[in-house]
C-alpha cells in the first residue's frame, strides 16, 4: 500500500473523503442512467438526483460525525466503530422501527429517515431533508477539525 501524504493534515483527509464521495455519487448517478436508458425504465432523471444526493449527504453526515468522534478522541479504532455502530443503529431504527406501534414514531429520529422517509425516488423532495444532512455534516467535520488541531501531538 503507498500512502501518500495529505498536505492539510486531518483537514486533508476530511476534504478527501468528502470528495471520494462526491466521486462515487457521480458514478452511481451515471451508472443508474445508463442503466435506465439501456433498460427502458423511465424514472425521473429529478427523482433519481434527488434518491443520490440524499445518498450523498446521509454518507456525508455520518463522514462528519466519524470526523468529530476522531477528533475528540483520537482514537481511529474507536471513531470507526462509533460510525459504523451508528450507521447500523440509524438503519435498524428507520427500517424496523414502522413495524411496531410503540415504536414507529420514534423513528424519525434516524438520519436515514430524514433522507429516505420522503421516499425520494417517487415523492419531491423537501427543502428541510438537505438541510438536515448538509448542515449537520459540516458542523460535525469542522467541529472534528477543530478539535484534532487544539492536540498536543498530532499524527500526519
Amino acid at each position: 500500500v503507498v500512502r501518500v501524504p495529505l498536505p492539510l493534515g486531518v483537514g486533508g483527509r476530511v476534504v478527501g473523503v468528502w470528495v471520494w464521495l462526491l466521486v462515487s455519487s457521480a458514478v452511481m448517478l451515471v451508472a443508474q442512467l445508463a442503466s435506465d436508458a439501456g433498460f427502458g425504465l423511465s424514472i425521473g432523471t429529478d427523482r433519481l438526483v434527488a434518491t443520490i444526493v440524499m445518498c450523498l449527504l446521509l454518507g456525508l453526515w455520518y463522514a462528519g460525525l466519524t470526523a468529530m468522534v476522531a477528533g475528540w478522541t483520537a482514537r481511529p479504532g474507536l471513531a470507526m466503530g462509533v460510525g459504523i455502530g451508528l450507521v447500523v443503529t440509524g438503519y435498524v431504527v428507520m427500517a424496523l422501527f414502522p413495524i411496531s406501534n410503540v415504536l414507529a414514531p420514534w423513528r424519525h429520529i434516524s438520519p436515514w429517515d430524514w433522507a429516505m422517509g420522503g421516499d425520494p425516488l417517487v415523492n419531491a423532495t423537501e427543502a428541510w431533508r438537505y438541510l438536515a444532512l448538509a448542515a449537520p455534516a459540516l458542523v460535525f467535520s469542522a467541529a472534528g477539525m477543530l478539535a484534532f488541531t487544539r492536540r498536543d501531538i498530532q499524527a500526519a
